[in-house]
């Protein structure tokens, strides 16, 4: 609870996000010296998970083929959550407050970049998240033009780009996109 406590008072905001994390290891450290199993989140079919909070290893737990897209009422952008999220793709809301119940079920569009949860959207909203793909899809391809391309200060002086990982898939992705280091 110190630590956890010590992160929470700290001036910026990302380190105030470690709190969680560190909230979260010590409950699942807990459980496992209790013998209890992680809570799995099964899912039947792709969807856009709205859940109460989602701790990072739930969130590599998760079967990723199946998730369009994740809202969570707690947590926050700087969650190690969010930037699992944002890591791995997956368009994500943290942080959204209290869910209503009546968006289980029902046909939604997430807009991860906004921060917008369209429940029922209409087909002017379909049309405006296709475009929006497109565009992500054509930067990203974009980005493919400089693979390979180390970075460097506008001197000339070389500057080390690494990554985050949390498994050796992350690793992998990590050196497909020219990570130098983890």
């Amino acid at each position: 609870n110190t630590l956890a406590e010590s992160f929470a008072v700290m001036d910026n905001a990302y380190m105030q996000a470690r709190e969680a994390d560190i909230r979260s290891l010590a409950e699942r450290l807990t459980e496992i010296l209790q013998g209890k199993q992680m809570v799995q989140i099964q899912l039947t079919e792709p969807c856009i998970l709205a859940i109460h909070d989602l701790s990072p290893a739930q969130t590599m737990e998760l079967d990723l083929k199946m998730v369009l897209g994740f809202i969570t009422e707690q947590g926050s952008v700087n969650s190690h959550t969010a930037i699992l999220a944002r890591t791995l793709g997956i368009p994500a809301i943290a942080a959204a407050g209290n869910l209503p119940e009546h968006i289980h079920g029902k046909d939604a569009v997430l807009d991860g970049k906004n921060g917008i949860l369209y429940v029922s959207p209409d087909a002017e909203i379909l049309k405006s998240h296709a475009q929006n793909r497109a565009e992500e899809k054509i930067n990203r391809d974009k980005w493919e033009n400089v693979r390979g391309q180390r970075c460097k200060r506008q001197d000339g002086t070389p500057i080390r780009i690494c990554a985050n990982a949390g498994s050796m898939d992350d690793i992998h992705v990590s050196l497909e996109n020219d990570a130098e280091g983890i």
